[in-house]
């Protein structure tokens, strides 16, 4: 019975640290910090499908700069469409 107060202890100091780390983020959320997972992902699904769009009508033509450029824009995009900046 001596053994499982050291262990009760670890635990209760592991749940104690879960609920922090809990309650920050969702002090982040409330303060509008976290971006949801979904737009995440729909922002860079978009700019992933234009990429494929456009590799895919340049099939047989070269890849020169102003393409190349293109296509890092659409990179270049999605944080103004996750409003990174707090605008």
């Amino acid at each position: 019975m001596r053994g499982s107060l050291p262990d009760l202890d670890a635990a209760r100091a592991e749940q104690a640290r879960s609920a922090a780390a809990l309650n920050v983020i969702r002090e982040e959320v409330l303060r509008g910090k976290r971006i949801p997972i979904e737009i995440v992902v729909k922002a860079f699904d978009e700019a992933l499908q234009a990429i494929a769009a456009e590799l895919k009508a340049s099939k047989n033509l070269k890849l020169t700069m102003p393409r190349i450029n293109s296509l890092l824009d659409k990179l270049r995009s999605i944080p103004a469409k996750l409003n990174l900046n707090g605008d």
